[in-house]
């Protein structure tokens, strides 16, 4: 009966010792011109005869900005103190700690202390800011941008020299990614994977939209204008060049934009070929544009590659739609050879280069007529 009433007793001190705290911690958080002078809670944190729960309550007062901002100075003479209560596996707001300790760190402009100690709060570290508060606006939105931004610049680095990458950091780049997926922002997703080196989440990103073949096109475009390094790069085009081989209606524009890229003039020969075997007038004039692109973009050796693949592999009859087997030397020019559309193509742009240079001349041949008149 003795112990019961005892041990009512202490529990009942422990009660009041709460009460009185979270009293205190509100009345000095409310106080007219904000939050000031911490040192009787911080001292608080730090001794033994305070309970768990007391320094709970001081460790969720103090991740307020509202809070922090006119104490941060003051708190970080006590970071250590902080930081051996989250390596304290019985505080249940261990992982808030870690984000208190976090957030004074970036106070003191110690970003890669403040991102190292935001990975050990784990989901406590939140990818929204919170709400800008009348006291100090938005404070939390510069802290968490600037989180997400040292971590984004510690796994590219990590990512391009082949660096073991801490579990914590690609969990949290994870987050990023789910984040944007849920909100739809493919485009930002597959160049945050191209940013990364995340091939998996480019084909996570294409997968998920209904228009596959729009989106390959314009992240196309985007390898070729980027200044990646030449393996990865070769690595996310053939990636790319997968996925388009899957659409009912491929984009081989697109397609041999790649191909250009990755060196490959066989492949490009092989869909001149089947363009011009199987897609009719249409075909033709994919091939033709294709034609027009290697012009612009491809080499001559590489140009000379495809052709010499074309007549290398050159079918002795071609099938027509009607049945009607058609000989290569009868195509008319509604259904050219694919050698023969490269070398249309070359000519009509060296005609153009050559009339070109001839304007010039005639124009340089005028000027200085003018000028011996004028004389």
């Amino acid at each position: 009966m003795f112990i019961d009433v005892l041990e009512w007793g202490i529990i009942s001190r422990g009660i009041k010792i709460f009460e009185m705290t979270l009293y205190l911690l509100n009345q000095w958080k409310n106080q007219p011109g904000g939050a000031q002078d911490a040192s009787a809670f911080l001292l608080a944190l730090k001794s033994e005869h305070s309970s768990m729960r007391e320094k709970e309550l001081i460790i969720e007062v103090l991740d307020d900005w509202d809070v922090l901002t006119p104490t941060w100075f003051e708190v970080a003479d006590y970071l250590s103190v902080i930081e051996g209560l989250h390596e304290n596996e019985n505080f249940k707001q261990r992982y808030l700690a870690a984000l208190l300790a976090s957030k004074v760190a970036f106070c003191l402009g110690d970003y890669n202390g403040a991102l190292q100690l935001a990975l050990a709060a784990e989901d406590k570290f939140q990818l929204t800011p919170r709400s800008p508060s009348i006291l100090v606006g938005s404070q939390d939105e510069q802290y968490v941008n600037k989180i997400i931004e040292h971590a984004l610049d510690t796994y590219k680095q990590a990512k391009r020299n082949e660096e073991e990458i801490d579990p914590r950091l690609e969990k949290l780049i994870n987050r990023l990614f789910e984040r944007n997926m849920k909100k739809r922002e493919l485009r930002y997703v597959i160049g945050l994977a191209l940013d990364t080196r995340r091939t998996d989440m480019i084909l996570v990103a294409i997968k998920a939209t209904d228009d596959q073949a729009t989106l390959l096109t314009e992240t196309v475009a985007k390898v070729l204008e980027s200044q990646m390094d030449r393996t990865f790069r070769s690595i996310v085009l053939d990636l790319l060049l997968r996925l388009f081989s899957e659409l009912e209606e491929p984009d081989f524009v697109s397609m041999c934009q790649c191909l250009i890229k990755l060196e490959k003039p066989d492949d490009v020969a092989d869909i001149l070929q089947r363009l011009v075997s199987n897609k009719g007038d249409n075909g033709v004039l994919l091939a033709y544009q294709i034609a027009f692109d290697l012009y612009e973009n491809a080499s001559q050796q590489f140009i000379n590659k495809i052709e010499q693949s074309l007549i290398d592999n050159a079918p002795t009859e071609i099938p027509s739609t009607s049945g009607v087997v058609i000989h290569p030397m009868e195509i008319t020019t509604e259904g050219k050879t694919e050698s023969q559309i490269l070398s249309d193509d070359t000519a009509i742009a060296n005609e153009e280069e050559e009339e070109r240079k001839n304007n010039e001349q005639s124009k340089n041949t005028s000027s200085s007529k003018s000028l011996e008149e004028k004389e």
